[in-house]
């Protein structure tokens, strides 16, 4: 594992792209879709510290660039201008395709100076829509060896409140059969744990 320029979100691997990219593409396997149902394509990147990384997501019938059809506007990877890790950035674009069939997602990366080294790429998801939408954590804050302080802003706050979900084991990840830890009122947007 390199950890100079970049790091795994999880895990310990996760996909590079080096300098002088000209529309380098990172394509998925193909996926089933449904006419008309709204899916979710997601994943996080990391710059290197420096700035001009262009990301952009694109979709086709076959895993080839012409006739692609890029999905959302185009990703700047965030950085300070110098060498250093960056936090992992969520990119994530709603797709509905007008055929059923089979459709493949890809990354294209685009940063012709040099200037900047490296970029990442982790934590690859594809899913229906969901209906419940997760709000947006800020970085957890006031912690102490026995507290943290969580905070959140939501686009689509929930009418019964939000569930959540505390543990020391970072190998134990809830899903939707998990049950909650507490729940809280949906007027909230924030939290101290124990």
């Amino acid at each position: 594992i390199v950890s100079t320029y970049n790091t795994p979100k999880s895990g310990t691997k996760y996909i590079r792209n080096s300098w002088t990219a000209t529309n380098e593409y990172i394509w998925t396997p193909g996926f089933e879709l449904t006419a008309g149902t709204s899916y979710d394509f997601s994943f996080y990147m990391q710059g290197d510290g420096f700035t001009g990384w262009n990301v952009d997501i694109f979709h086709n019938s076959v895993q080839n660039s012409v006739d692609a059809i890029q999905i959302g506007e185009t990703i700047i990877a965030p950085g300070s201008g110098t060498i250093a890790i960056q936090p992992y950035t969520l990119v994530k674009n709603t797709f509905i395709p007008n055929s059923s069939g089979v459709h493949y997602f890809a990354i294209r990366v685009n940063e012709t100076t040099g200037g900047p080294w490296y970029i990442a790429f982790d934590d690859f998801k594809f899913e229906v829509t969901p209906t419940c939408i997760a709000p947006a954590v800020d970085p957890v804050s006031v912690i102490t060896s026995t507290t943290a302080s969580v905070t959140w802003s939501s686009s689509s706050v929930p009418a019964d409140g939000y569930e959540y979900f505390l543990t020391t084991d970072s190998a134990i990840i809830p899903n939707a059969s998990t049950t909650p830890t507490g729940t809280i009122a949906s007027t909230s947007s924030s939290l101290d744990l124990t």
